[in-house]
């Protein structure tokens, strides 16, 4: 088709984004329908893994920043009529914070599936057991009754990209490159980015980046192993109820990451030792033998459901904000309070 005949058509070219948004949208809540057969679809682990042109096409949108009204008639207010319907002397905003963990929660898995089902050691032997838990998980927090969950204050901080210290010659030249590196997968990601682009904004010679790193492609890889290390270090410096808000500190690393596996590009190999940290304490906090594999798979399960859905909430928090027509604090509240429900002692 000629460009032309586009521009035509769709003037913005939004407006073909938002056309094309609404039709994957209707067709998925075609499936569905706010009653019970709605109640049930929505308490699937993977409830939209089926639909990936929807699911994929609203991600993109929100990491590239389109104008997109991806909020109206927005599924997750669907979500939140079911369970209003469901649980009428509820209230409203806690709900709203029902929904947001959902909605949250899915993106989160179908982002993030590869890193999570590694850091979580989740195989091919123990994942139907894991999925029937994390189905668990959700049905207890949206079909059950969970009256301790209440919302909880939060403390906004501001993101912060790793240091680096002082350093001349080589190693400066090397750092100026790796930091510029950092700043733009943040900002773009690493996709469209040329190698003399990137030698401009670290004011280093071009012929650098292959001198020192061999090319543009290994500077964003040790850029991306940076900033992970960065991340994992200060998650793993807070306690686990104050790691909800720390993860909102790292958006931009995290919706970079978030665009890379979406892409498949390839990524270095890293170590997801935060994952497998709070596995860990969890094992160690409930005395959880290792060998009675349903206690594992609950284990994993809870941890798994609770991660993804807060790296969901990351890439998702503007627009659940406005769907849901409720403040961010207060959403980043409750799920903060779903975090703590879900890895009590005792879940149930």
């Amino acid at each position: 088709m000629h460009p032309t005949f586009v521009g035509q058509c769709f003037t913005p070219l939004s407006l073909l984004f938002e056309q094309a948004h609404k039709a994957l949208t209707e067709r998925f809540l075609g499936d569905t329908s706010v009653d019970d057969v709605l109640m049930q679809a929505w308490t699937e682990p993977l409830a939209m893994a089926g639909h990936s042109d929807y699911w994929r096409a609203h991600v993109h949108l929100m990491l590239d920043d389109v104008d997109v009204h991806l909020a109206r008639d927005h599924p997750v207010q669907h979500l939140q009529q079911a369970i209003a319907l469901r649980h009428p002397r509820q209230s409203s905003l806690k709900g709203a914070g029902l929904a947001a963990a959902w909605w949250s929660m899915q993106i989160g898995v179908l982002v993030f599936e590869r890193p999570l089902n590694q850091g979580f050691g989740v195989t091919p032997t123990n994942k139907a057991l894991v999925k029937q838990q994390v189905h668990a998980v959700i049905d207890t927090l949206i079909r059950g009754r969970t009256p301790r969950l209440q919302k909880t204050s939060i403390v906004a901080g501001a993101e912060q990209l790793p240091p680096f210290g002082p350093a001349e010659g080589r190693e400066g030249a090397e750092h100026a490159l790796l930091r510029a590196a950092m700043h733009l997968f943040c900002d773009r990601v690493d996709v469209g980015v040329s190698g003399r682009e990137l030698s401009k904004l670290a004011n280093v010679n071009y012929g650098l980046i292959h001198h020192y790193f061999g090319s543009k492609e290994a500077v964003f890889d040790q850029a991306f192993l940076r900033l992970h290390d960065h991340y994992v270090e200060d998650m793993m410096s807070v306690p686990s109820y104050k790691r909800s808000q720390r993860m909102t500190q790292h958006e931009s690393f995290l919706r970079g990451w978030a665009a890379r596996e979406l892409s498949g590009s390839a990524l270095p190999s890293i170590e997801l030792k935060g994952m497998r940290a709070l596995l860990q304490q969890l094992i160690e906090r409930r005395g959880i033998d290792r060998r009675n594999n349903m206690a594992m798979a609950a284990a994993r399960a809870q941890t798994y459901a609770v991660t993804a859905m807060l790296l969901g909430w990351v890439l998702c928090r503007p627009l659940l904000s406005t769907a849901l027509q409720t403040d961010e604090s207060t959403l980043l509240g409750y799920l903060l309070a779903i975090q703590n429900h879900v890895l009590k002692e005792k879940f149930q």
